[in-house]
C-alpha cells in the first residue's frame, strides 16, 4: 500500500500492532482518521497546538482529538476550530478511504445515479463499490450528502476488516439480532472501540459527529476505555424540555430554506430573492426573480434545494401567469450562478392556491416536488385521486439524468397506462411542506385540510412508492363527501387535528429534530400551524405509533415553513418576517 511510505502511517500501526489487533484493522484506523479533517484537502500537515478554540481540555474528547492533529491526521476545520459535533457523510468517507489507497482507479463509473462519472468523489465512490466496503443506499443511489449513523459506521469498520465472525448478538435493547448492522455492532464493541451510549443502548440511527469518529479511532490504537460507558448518554426524547427561541434574521416573508454545498443555509423570500445567513444576519441576495413571480393567492417562490452533488440549485415558484415553475441554476465553487439557468419542470395551476411548490433532495440523491390538488375548494378537478394529472400528488424526478429531465425507472406508475409517470406518491390536498428523515428512513408530510381535518402523514421511503394519501375520498380519517368511502390502499395519517379548532386551521410542516443543542429533541417531530403559531412536537416509535404530542411553548406568530441548518439546528420562518432558531430554553 502506497501510504505505507507516510511516517504518520508507520507510528500509527506499530502502536496497533503492539496492541495484538490485525494489520489491515490499523490500515483502516489511519484511512478513517482521514474522516476527521475538511474533504477536498488531501493529508494535511501536523499541527503546532492540538488544542482548538471550541474543544477546551476539559471536553470529553479533548485527548483523543489532540492525538488525532499530533498525528498530522487533522488539522480542524480551520485553525482555531475542529468541529466536534459537526457529522461526517458518506462522500467524505468514500473520498478520504480512495485516497489513502493512493487514489487506485476504479474499473468503471460509479454505479449509482446520484454520483455522474464528472462528480467530485466519482472514483472514489466507484472503488470502494467495487471492493465491497458499500453497496449504497439502495441500488441506485449512494446517497454521498447523508451523515453517517452509528450503525453505518460500525458496518463500514467491520467490512474494511474482512468482515470477521463474531459471537452472538449486540448487547443492547435498541439492535435487534436480525439487524442489518447487527453483527459491526457486536464486532465494534468486542473490539472495545464502542461501548454504546449507555449499557443498554447503542443508538444505530443517531449521526457519528467529528468528534465521536475521533475517540473511535484514538481507541483503535490505544486500546479499549477503562470500562465506563461513553460520556453524555443521549437522554430520552422529552417534550417538556425548555425552549426558546433566537431571532437569527428580519427578511420580507421568508418561505424556505435550503443548505448549500459548503454548509449556508440559504433562505428564500416569497416575493423572489434568495439571500445566504451569515452569522451578522443575512449577506447580499444571490438570486432575484422578483421580476419573474407574483405573490397573490398562495404563489411566489416557493421553495428551494441543492442537488446532492451540490452542482445545481433549484428554485420552485410559480410563474407570471401562475404555473409552476422549476428552475435549475449552475453552481461554481460553492456560488449560485443567476445567470447559468435552465427550465427543469413546468405545469400550469388552473387556481391561484394549492399550488403546493416544496421542492426536497431525497435520500437517493433525486428531487422531489409537493403539487397541491389544483385549488378552488374541494377539489373541483377531482385531481387527488385521478393519476393522469401530477396535481394533488407528490412527484420523483432525476433532474440531472436527462435534458430537462429523468424519470426514474422505478417510479410506480412509470408503466400504468395514461398515469403521469413522475408521480411518486398522491391523494393530497396541499403538501404546503414535507421533509425526510434519513437516519429512520421515512418520509412525512403535512397535509393541509379542506374543513375537518389538518393531517401529518408518516411513512418509510421503501413502502412510499405508490402511497395513496386519500384525498379527496378522504381528510384524513374521515370521508370528505357524503357516500365517500376509504380507498382499499388508503395510507392514514399517524397524527390529525381538528381545522379551525384549537390547534389552528392550516398545518405547517415540520421537520425531524436531529441537532445537537437540545439532545431531547431528537427524533422529534416538529410542526406548527398558520392560524396558530405554537410550536409543537410529536414524538412516534419506529412503527409509527404517536406516543406523545405537545406544545413546546415558544409561538413563532405566523408560521410558514421550517428550516434546518447544516448542523441540524432548527430555523422558524414567519410570514410576518421574523427567522428564529429554536434553542434550549
Amino acid at each position: 500500500m502506497t501510504g505505507a511510505s507516510d511516517p504518520r502511517h508507520r507510528d500509527r500501526r506499530s502502536t496497533r500492532a503492539r496492541a495484538g489487533v490485525p494489520a489491515l484493522l490499523v490500515a483502516v484506523l489511519a484511512v478513517l482518521a482521514l474522516l476527521v479533517g475538511s474533504v477536498g484537502t488531501g493529508l494535511p500537515a501536523a499541527a503546532d497546538d492540538p488544542r482548538f478554540e471550541d474543544v477546551p481540555d476539559d471536553h470529553r474528547f479533548a485527548e483523543a482529538i489532540a492525538w488525532l492533529v499530533e498525528q498530522g491526521i487533522t488539522t480542524g476545520r480551520t485553525e482555531t476550530r475542529y468541529d466536534p459535533d459537526g457529522e461526517v457523510t458518506r462522500g467524505q468517507m468514500a473520498v478520504f478511504l480512495w485516497r489513502f489507497e493512493d487514489s487506485p482507479s476504479p474499473e468503471g463509473p460509479p454505479a449509482f445515479d446520484d454520483v455522474p462519472a464528472d462528480a467530485w468523489n466519482a472514483e472514489a465512490v466507484a472503488w470502494l463499490t467495487e471492493a465491497q466496503i458499500t453497496r449504497g443506499v439502495t441500488e441506485t443511489s449512494f446517497g454521498g450528502a447523508q451523515p453517517i449513523t452509528r450503525a453505518q459506521m460500525a458496518t463500514f469498520l467491520w467490512r474494511l476488516n474482512d468482515t470477521p465472525p463474531v459471537d452472538g448478538p449486540p448487547a443492547f435493547d435498541d439492535v435487534p439480532p436480525d439487524s442489518t448492522h447487527a453483527n459491526a455492532i457486536r464486532w465494534l464493541t468486542d473490539e472495545g472501540i464502542t461501548q454504546g451510549v449507555s449499557a443498554e443502548r447503542f443508538a444505530p440511527a443517531a449521526t457519528v459527529t467529528r468528534g465521536q469518529m475521533a475517540a473511535f479511532l484514538f481507541r483503535m490504537v490505544e486500546g479499549p476505555p477503562t470500562g465506563e460507558p461513553e460520556p453524555d448518554p443521549a437522554p430520552d426524547p422529552d417534550l417538556s424540555v425548555a425552549v426558546s427561541f433566537t431571532e437569527v434574521a428580519e427578511l420580507t416573508a421568508p418561505i424556505a430554506g435550503a443548505v448549500g454545498p459548503d454548509g449556508t443555509l440559504y433562505l428564500a423570500e416569497r416575493g423572489g430573492r434568495v439571500l445566504p445567513l451569515t452569522d451578522d444576519g443575512v449577506g447580499e441576495p444571490v438570486l432575484d426573480l422578483s421580476d419573474e413571480t407574483t405573490v397573490d393567492g398562495e404563489r411566489g417562490l416557493l421553495g428551494l434545494a441543492f442537488s446532492a452533488d451540490g452542482r445545481e440549485f433549484y428554485t420552485s415558484s410559480t410563474d407570471l401567469d401562475g404555473a409552476t415553475t422549476l428552475q435549475a441554476f449552475a453552481v461554481v465553487d460553492g456560488e449560485v450562478q443567476a445567470d447559468q439557468r435552465r427550465l427543469v419542470y413546468s405545469l400550469e395551476q388552473p387556481f391561484s392556491n394549492h399550488n403546493g411548490g416544496d421542492v426536497q433532495i431525497g435520500p437517493d440523491g433525486l428531487l422531489y416536488l409537493g403539487l397541491g390538488d389544483g385549488g378552488g375548494g374541494g377539489d373541483p378537478l377531482e385531481a387527488g385521486q385521478d393519476l393522469t394529472t401530477p396535481l394533488g400528488a407528490l412527484l420523483r424526478i432525476d433532474p440531472q439524468g436527462a435534458d430537462p429531465y429523468a424519470i426514474p425507472d422505478d417510479n410506480p406508475f412509470v408503466d400504468a397506462e395514461e398515469a403521469a409517470a413522475e408521480i411518486f406518491a398522491y391523494g393530497l390536498r396541499n403538501p404546503w411542506r414535507f421533509s425526510f428523515d434519513e437516519p429512520t428512513g421515512t418520509l412525512w408530510i403535512a397535509d393541509v385540510g379542506q374543513q375537518d381535518r389538518e393531517e401529518i402523514n408518516r411513512v418509510r421511503l421503501d413502502e412510499a412508492a405508490g402511497a395513496n394519501f386519500g384525498w379527496n375520498l378522504m381528510e384524513g380519517t374521515m370521508p370528505f363527501a357524503p357516500g365517500a368511502s376509504e380507498p382499499d390502499d388508503h395510507v392514514p395519517p399517524i397524527y390529525e387535528y381538528r381545522t379551525r379548532g384549537e390547534e389552528g386551521c392550516a398545518i405547517t410542516g415540520g421537520v425531524v429534530y436531529r441537532g445537537q443543542a437540545i439532545p431531547e429533541l431528537d427524533g422529534v417531530y416538529l410542526y406548527s400551524d398558520f392560524c396558530n403559531g405554537s410550536v409543537r412536537g410529536l414524538q412516534v416509535d419506529d412503527d409509527g405509533e404517536v406516543l406523545e404530542q405537545r406544545d413546546l411553548g415558544i409561538d413563532g406568530g405566523q408560521v410558514i415553513s421550517f428550516a434546518t441548518d447544516a448542523d441540524g439546528e432548527v430555523y422558524v420562518l414567519s410570514l410576518d418576517g421574523r427567522v428564529q432558531r429554536i434553542d434550549r430554553g
